[in-house]
């Protein structure tokens, strides 16, 4: 995969919920950049070369990527003494 998508993925896994949080993604993004891989095998989705990954990392740097509490694109309403999403 070397198509600039980084954004287009953060959509996607905020929408879907894949990410509960943002700090735990952008803890383990910043190990992988020191690790500096040749290739990223996701358990979803497909491999990523060294070339594209610095568009895969700026976005999950600095776009939002955790769940927002919707589903299918509209609000939920948690029930009371439930967990509010992460604004930040």
């Amino acid at each position: 995969m070397t198509e600039r998508l980084g954004s287009e993925m953060c959509d996607f896994n905020r929408a879907m919920g894949i990410f509960a949080h943002e700090k735990p993604v952008r803890e383990v993004v910043e190990r992988i950049a020191r690790l500096d891989p040749d290739w990223i095998h996701s358990m979803h989705g497909g491999s990523l070369p060294r070339e594209s990954m610095p568009d895969f990392i700026r976005a999950l740097r600095e776009e939002p990527c955790a769940y927002e509490g919707r589903c299918s694109g509209a609000g939920s309403q948690p029930g009371p003494g439930a967990p509010q999403p992460s604004t930040g």
